[in-house]
């Protein structure tokens, strides 16, 4: 099931080496995140499923002056199944302002391979823009299915409370 601004593209196979792992590339038809914005991706696999899903390009998180965004994700995964959600970087604008929220709930026997990479915003377009995102709020948490807390992480990136350019930090990086 999909609604706008959400797109699944129609399932691949491409890998010979593991015929059975469904590719599916999620695509943004806004082509950016705004404020005001409100992003809600669940994935469920049954037993032994075999997934790879990605995005089209980097999620790009533009200015705002009056609101936020937020995204949520879902993930459940039964037993067998394997779930690589690699997407592309998150990319956030001067001013930008993204809460994200992902829960998972991952079977014994499943396997998850997840990242999430942050990139310092557009680094060669303002004086401004590297790290000049507002607030960035990464959250993950993640458990067994019948309630078993596994881990939970929280990245808050606030540079006008704690700068990110800084020794020991991000420095010149």
């Amino acid at each position: 099931d999909r609604r706008a601004p959400y797109m699944a593209q129609r399932v691949l196979y491409p890998d010979p080496a593991m015929p059975d792992l469904a590719w599916l590339f999620m695509i943004t038809t806004s082509g950016c995140v705004l404020q005001g914005d409100r992003l809600a991706l669940e994935i469920s696999l049954a037993p032994r499923a075999r997934a790879h899903v990605t995005t089209q390009s980097a999620t790009k998180v533009h200015s705002m002056d009056a609101n936020y965004a937020v995204q949520t994700q879902s993930i459940a995964l039964a037993d067998g199944a394997y779930l690589e959600l690699l997407p592309e970087p998150l990319i956030p604008h001067r001013r930008a302002r993204l809460l994200s929220d992902t829960r998972i709930s991952i079977a014994p026997t499943a396997t998850l391979l997840y990242a999430e990479i942050v990139q310092p915003g557009r680094k060669h377009h303002h004086p401004d823009e590297c790290f000049g995102a507002t607030l960035l709020s990464l959250a993950v948490g993640a458990e067994r299915p019948d309630g078993r807390a596994l881990f939970t992480e929280k990245l808050v990136i606030d540079p006008a409370r704690r700068p990110v350019r800084q020794t020991g930090v991000m420095d010149s990086f």
